[in-house]
């Protein structure tokens, strides 16, 4: 909450179990800093429609998939597109998570590629660069975080005007931001702490087939990362104070 007030938050999601819906609402209300039930929700897996305006909103935060991709053209995409299209016009804020951060690249002119020779899955290290340093959401942050990662899909080129903000010795692109605009993307769970992050990869394992073999190695390597978990309420403060 900003001085004792709710913002009016946007959860976009595209989840088809009713389980990990729940958990994500939670998960997320919990990095902004409001009651578990206070989000907005649209699942578009589920049908849900977009709103019009987006100015009457605070922020919108796009979550991760089940096993979408966001380089398919799923028949909720245009209308997804046009949305965050419409939120960089008006300079609404947008915070993407894993596939949330894929998508706005996607739908701001960047290429999302299938790349399980740089999946992700596990607690990683990613490095802040300069541009991240001097960041308004990151800045004064460590310039090695430690983070919760979950993908086999990367971002392979940023949209156009898109900063760089993080990257490590897997991939690049970790995390970027539009110049200009509130609009920031990170290809880590900031929003996800160890037991639950771990759960969710139980749940969608048969979605990742290439890490099957050393699964329990992956499930113990999930960390606490507290300091990641602030990324979220900084960006809020920072963009709708």
């Amino acid at each position: 909450m900003a001085n004792g007030r709710i913002r009016k938050i946007l959860l976009v999601q595209v989840r088809e179990d009713e389980l990990t819906q729940q958990e994500e609402q939670r998960s997320f209300a919990t990095c902004c800093g409001q009651p578990s039930d206070s989000l907005l929700v649209v699942n578009l897996a589920a049908g849900h429609t977009l709103p019009r305006l987006a100015t009457a909103l605070d922020a919108v935060i796009i979550g991760g998939s089940s096993g979408f991709s966001a380089y398919t053209d799923y028949h909720w995409v245009p209308e997804l597109i046009t949305f965050i299209q419409r939120c960089a016009i008006d300079k609404v804020p947008v915070f993407g998570s894993c596939w949330g951060h894929q998508f706005l690249a996607r739908a701001l002119g960047g290429t999302v590629i299938h790349d399980p020779h740089c999946a992700e899955m596990g607690a990683k290290d990613v490095f802040l660069n300069k541009e991240g340093q001097n960041d308004p959401v990151f800045s004064g942050m460590p310039r090695k975080l430690r983070v919760n990662a979950g993908h086999h899909d990367r971002v392979s080129v940023l949209p156009p005007d898109a900063i760089e903000l993080a990257t490590n010795e897997t991939a690049p692109f970790q995390a970027f931001r539009i110049k200009d605009l509130p609009i920031y993307g990170t290809q880590f769970h900031s929003e996800l702490d160890r037991s639950t992050i771990a759960d969710r990869v139980i749940r969608y394992q048969q979605h990742y087939p290439e890490v099957a073999h050393h699964l329990a190695a992956i499930l113990d390597s999930f960390e606490d990362t507290p300091i990641a978990a602030t990324i979220i309420r900084r960006f809020l403060e920072v963009y709708c104070p």
